[in-house]
């Protein structure tokens, strides 16, 4: 499926998805929370290696790029969502769980 019948797909099945432009290839779906509305979910390692190869980062440049203009903004309740995909080619080497906003803490694969 190519990135505008993605697009399409999700559009037809909620007009008010929000998607971020540029990022196609790395739409994957759509996340369902309870009480909330869908959002569009995105390949967190495919969205830094689309702008490593568009816009000639390096890996360090484009994921402090994201972090801080995509990952890190906030346009409602809608904002897309990203997802580390285990045992792909975008898997982080790192932990697999992150402090995004300073809590810290709460919750961990280990409750699993």
């Amino acid at each position: 499926m190519t990135p505008e019948e993605k697009r399409q797909r999700l559009a037809q099945a909620d007009s008010e998805i929000l998607l971020f432009d540029g990022f196609g290839e790395a739409l994957i779906g759509t996340v369902f929370r309870f009480g909330m509305p869908p959002v569009a979910l995105y390949d967190r390692g495919k969205c830094i290696e689309i702008l490593m190869q568009r816009d000639g980062l390096s890996h360090e440049d484009a994921e402090e790029y994201f972090c801080f203009n995509v990952e890190g903004a906030w346009i409602g309740e809608r904002t897309p969502a990203f997802c580390e995909l285990l045992g792909s080619p975008h898997e982080p080497t790192g932990p697999l769980v992150r402090d995004t906003n300073g809590a810290g803490g709460e919750g961990s694969f280990d409750d699993f």
